[in-house]
């Protein structure tokens, strides 16, 4: 005897209800969590990059200014998320025209997303009060212990030591400021 099998059906244009009026349209039905993810994280790093092209890229000394580091990194990063974008498109739309459903690998981890999502949110909320070696700190003790709570005295301390880092290398050794928020006393 054979196994039964599901017959492949082609999407319509539009999904209606009972009454026949449409309910989603096809191209929003291929959007899936990951392509929804890497969309918005376009839109935010585009806004980004929008404010960074604002700031000036030089000093009246010559020197790098507050928006050359920023430009680079916004435009690096849009240009990531759009192709991430891309491919996360292509792989829903290739997962739509199989026979079997497959498991959505994008449901995994929601938690962390989100908490990831609200700690850079939180991040660029405080980053000009607070400060750059604060806040890197404090944002990177929070993805330590979501990620992994092992080896709690070596996170603490990589916590610490890498915004302080980042801080004497752009604001001392390249001139490049960095907001010092409550910090300003380095």
């Amino acid at each position: 005897m054979s196994e039964p099998t599901t017959p492949l059906r082609s999407a319509p244009a539009a999904e209606t209800d009972e009454h026949g009026a449409g309910t989603m349209p096809a191209v929003l039905r291929r959007i899936d969590g990951t392509s929804l993810f890497y969309l918005v994280l376009t839109v935010v790093l585009a806004g980004y990059t929008l404010l960074a092209f604002d700031m000036e890229w030089d000093t009246q000394a010559g020197r790098i200014g507050p928006g050359f580091f920023p430009r680079i990194i916004g435009v690096a990063g849009v240009a990531l998320a759009v192709i991430g974008l891309v491919n996360a498109i292509r792989q829903a739309r290739s997962r739509s025209l199989d026979a079997v459903p497959a498991e959505p690998e994008d449901l995994r981890y929601p938690g962390i997303i989100a908490v990831i999502a609200l700690g850079l949110g939180a991040f660029v909320t405080v980053l000009i009060p607070l400060g750059a070696p604060l806040t890197g700190a404090a944002f990177l003790v929070l993805m330590y212990l979501m990620i992994d709570r092992k080896r709690i005295l070596r996170r603490a301390v990589l916590s610490v030591v890498f915004p302080l880092a980042l801080y004497i290398v752009f604001d001392v050794l390249l001139g490049a400021a960095l907001p010092g928020g409550i910090t300003d006393f380095l």
